[in-house]
């Protein structure tokens, strides 16, 4: 599966809709997020992408949306 960086794990953890989508994911797709939130230079930024992760996938979303 690759390591999830723990800030991710515990809020997939607290997220069960979020979790299962995210154990459904290629492993490809799992890495686009992770790079996505990796992106984020300040960790107030990398929060708020964690949590934009847990919705998107909470709705079904199975890969990350780039911002313009």
């Amino acid at each position: 599966m690759g390591k999830i960086p723990i800030d991710l794990r515990r809020v997939l953890v607290s997220t069960p809709k979020a979790k299962v989508i995210w154990e459904g994911l290629t492993p490809d797709a799992r890495r686009d997020f992770v790079r996505w939130i990796d992106l984020a230079k300040e960790s107030e930024a990398r929060g708020v992408r964690i949590a934009k992760v847990c919705v998107m996938l909470a709705a079904g979303k199975r890969h990350p949306v780039v911002e313009s």
